[in-house]
């Protein structure tokens, strides 16, 4: 009588398990019927899953030919001005993933397929995130189009960046027929006080079109960077063989042997604009003669760059927040012996540090003479790439 009666130990583990089936069979559904193709890698860049859309454009619709195989093998990335990404790039995906999650607008080329309509780049906005909740790393990839306000956006950046370009030409002719025009001894003062003031003007409109092009650059991901690794004694070098001697004499260093020594992946000549930007700005709001103070440190796998300017900034605390928006200007503060700024200096500080998966933040430093005499202090932080650099190495080892 016993062994006919049913066993509810069995039943409640058969039930699970059924419920279990039928909500991962749901999921399927549920990514098989979004447009946005999707992988799974895993700590090897294999591909360990894919949904429908992402078989039907990396595998003729046969999800059997892609997973199993190397990322780099089933397709490649480029720059949207079709410069290729290699998978040794430091930009490229799987390495900055190394960071954390992320996203990047790139042409992506299929290289399993047959059709030519899809082995074609195509223009999509990658995704990518670290999947850390399971026993071994996994790192989820999405491709998708841009919806209709992106694609807006995107157009107008590139009709930005195409009229400064636009604009440099006639600008340069302008400015250099100027030049040549000042160098007449027969003006008298009454025709050189005005054209001073063009070519003052043209000068800060030359810089204005030159910072919106660098702006628009990296807004559409155009911007053209040369990371080299090296000692950050060689950026720090570097920049300051390029400043004339006059600039050079206010400049005081305060960076530690090892911070110095530590080696660091930059784009040498984006780092010398991001010095420049911020020298510029600090002698804007001081006398003209106070230092450039440049402190530096290495902590927690990351070089810490401050640097300050003693200057005057009468302003609290909470108008520091917006000093790296676009056409922000702290213009009551400014030396009146400079001309008015673009507010753009320290927009393009800050698009030019994240480039180089740095961050950056304002506060101002409170001097014990005058509580109105505080010169504002910008911190600069670059992570360390061993870390990263030597997981990639490791992939790269494993590949061949």
């Amino acid at each position: 009588m016993a062994a006919d009666q049913p066993d509810n130990r069995n039943r409640e583990p058969n039930e699970l398990v059924v419920q279990l089936r039928q909500s991962l069979g749901l999921l399927r559904v549920a990514f098989d019927a979004t447009e946005e193709a999707m992988l799974i890698l895993d700590e090897h860049h294999h591909v360990r899953w894919v949904n429908r859309a992402a078989a039907q454009w990396f595998g003729n619709g046969l999800a059997l030919k892609v997973i199993g195989k190397r990322f780099q093998q089933v397709a490649t990335f480029r720059h949207p001005d079709q410069r290729d990404l290699s998978h040794e790039d430091y930009q490229h995906p799987l390495s900055q993933a190394k960071l954390g999650d992320g996203q990047m607008l790139l042409l992506i080329q299929p290289l399993l397929v047959n059709d030519s309509s899809l082995s074609t780049a195509v223009q999509r906005m990658v995704s990518w995130k670290p999947i850390t909740e399971l026993n071994e790393p996994y790192l989820l990839i999405v491709f998708r189009d841009l919806d209709p306000l992106e694609k807006a956006l995107q157009q107008q950046r590139s009709f930005i960046n195409k009229l400064a370009h636009e604009l440099r030409t006639p600008l340069a002719i302008i400015s250099g027929n100027l030049k040549r025009l000042s160098r007449f001894s027969k003006l008298d003062d009454a025709m050189l006080r005005p054209l001073e003031d063009v070519r003052s003007e043209t000068k800060r409109m030359v810089g204005l079109v030159d910072k919106l092009v660098v702006l628009s650059e990296l807004d559409t991901d155009q911007f053209a960077w040369s990371f080299e690794r090296h000692p950050f004694q060689v950026f720090i070098e570097l920049w300051l063989d390029s400043l004339d001697q006059e600039k050079r004499s206010l400049i005081q260093l305060s960076i530690s042997e090892q911070c110095m020594a530590r080696e660091v992946e930059l784009d040498h000549s984006a780092f010398g604009r991001v010095m420049n930007n911020l020298f510029d700005n600090s002698q804007r709001f001081t006398s003209g003669t106070n230092p450039f103070m440049i402190h530096g440190s290495f902590h927690h796998d990351c070089i810490d760059l401050l640097v300050t300017d003693g200057g005057t900034l009468a302003v609290d605390d909470s108008r520091l927040t917006n000093v790296f928006d676009r056409f922000s200007k702290l213009e009551e503060n400014r030396n009146p012996t400079f001309g008015e700024g673009s507010g753009l200096g320290l927009a393009v500080v800050k698009a030019l540090v994240a480039g180089m998966n740095g961050t950056v933040k304002a506060s101002l430093e409170n001097n014990h003479d005058s509580e109105k005499s505080r010169g504002i202090k910008i911190s600069i932080i670059f992570p360390s790439p061993n870390v990263i650099n030597a997981d990639i190495s490791s992939d790269l080892e494993d590949i061949d």
